[in-house]
């Protein structure tokens, strides 16, 4: 058994246990009871596998990856543009938009963290601590995130062969025609996605495996890029297409304006309005409908009042400001 999977074995082993063993075991790193412990919950594991040349022990959720990363441990991975393994570990943002780099954090910054111990074409399945409960309840539980969810901030991925593994296990990113394998369709999901985007015209096959529809969108994808056209998705390939996914996503993600349509600017927006409704903040609710209505407008037009900005029920920079200060207020 590799390190890799010893890690996540490991992990797994706890699912059902409470705050009580990570806090005493990482006790001289200033654990006390009564702390969110999801990150003592990783730095447990980690040093429990003996993986400190590759896993920065610590009590914060980002701090784990920041540290790791500036040690060269290991990597970091976006969360909208990368395919997790088993092993990685996977940090979250509760403001549903991936980052709080908007509100003057770093990249690293996170609410919670926890381990991959699989992954197919749609999920990325975690155990994690102190996440159904209150940080004196809580248990180590299993749980599972939509791939590319906004909630996910991004990936640690540790060097494993600092550790003794030869890599073997990991998935070789190269895929061609015939091919089938999880990484398969998590490339075949990033072309559906830049489908969607109308990024490219052709759409990948329905078959679990890399068929005819995936080879034309591929040979698509590298004709667009000025790539050599073969066929075979490698990390040119892949890099090209999530780069373009990525920056189709944050025009919708970050347009200037947002007053009707839909995406997923306005998703998160009418996220961000059922938050301050049910605090109390605004009265109205956002409409249920897909896109852009008049209650969500009407939502809008109420957070701009409380703002004292004009009141056109637009999300423009002013706007999106002030949801993001009186998501901030108790």
């Amino acid at each position: 058994m590799s390190k890799r999977e010893k890690f996540v074995s490991k992990a797994l082993g706890y699912k059902g246990y409470n705050c009580s063993h990570f806090i005493q075991v990482m006790s001289d790193y200033g654990a006390e009871y009564g702390d969110a412990w999801c990150a003592w919950f990783v730095s447990t594991v980690a040093r429990e596998c003996n993986l400190a040349n590759v896993i920065t022990f610590s009590g914060g959720a980002g701090s784990i990856p920041r540290h790791s990363v500036a040690a060269n441990k290991g990597k970091w991975l976006e969360g909208y543009n990368s395919t997790p393994q088993a092993g990685d570990v996977i940090v979250f943002t509760w403001n549903g938009l991936g980052t709080y780099e908007g509100s003057g954090m770093d990249k690293y910054y996170s609410d919670h963290v926890g381990i991959v111990y699989k992954v197919d074409s749609t999920y990325v399945y975690t155990v994690e601590g102190n996440a159904n409960g209150s940080n004196t309840s809580s248990t180590v539980c299993c749980k599972q995130y939509p791939l590319y969810s906004g909630k996910i901030n991004g990936y640690y991925r540790p060097s494993w062969t600092l550790v003794g593994d030869d890599g073997k296990d990991e998935e070789v990113m190269e895929f061609k025609k015939g091919n089938k394998s999880n990484a398969v369709l998590m490339y075949k999901s990033l072309i559906r996605e830049a489908h969607s985007l109308g990024i490219i015209k052709n759409n990948c096959d329905e078959s679990d495996s890399f068929g005819d529809g995936t080879d034309k969108a591929t040979r698509e994808i590298q004709k667009k890029y000025g790539l050599v056209v073969d066929g075979v998705a490698g990390v040119r390939t892949i890099t090209a297409l999530r780069n373009a996914v990525s920056k189709a996503q944050n025009k919708l993600i970050y347009p200037s304006e947002i007053s009707k349509g839909w995406g997923i600017g306005v998703r998160m927006a009418k996220i961000c309005l059922r938050t301050l409704q049910k605090k109390g903040t605004i009265k109205t609710k956002p409409d249920g409908k897909y896109g852009y209505g008049a209650g969500t407008k009407k939502a809008i037009k109420e957070v701009q009042a409380a703002a004292k900005i004009k009141q056109d029920g637009i999300i423009g920079s002013a706007t999106a400001n002030a949801i993001e200060k009186l998501l901030q207020e108790n």
